[in-house]
């Protein structure tokens, strides 16, 4: 089975670490630096807020859950 991994690293750590060849031999289960971490946690807060800022209200999801006839 094969796994995803998202990887975030600095072009500096890139560049002090070798590149391409670095990145592909990594597993991401231990933290490479501090930069890269704090960078990948960046971008799922802000992909996160983005996506509950797309929820509607409770009401609205208690009104249709209400208006809705079981089966």
């Amino acid at each position: 089975m094969q796994t995803l991994r998202l990887a975030f690293l600095t072009s500096r750590t890139l560049i002090e670490k070798g590149g391409s060849e670095f990145a592909m031999s990594q597993d991401f289960l231990k933290m490479i630096d501090f930069d890269s971490e704090r960078m990948a946690y960046d971008f799922l807060i802000e992909s996160l807020e983005g996506h509950v800022l797309n929820l509607k209200s409770e009401s609205h999801y208690r009104h249709i859950v209400e208006d809705t006839s079981q089966i």
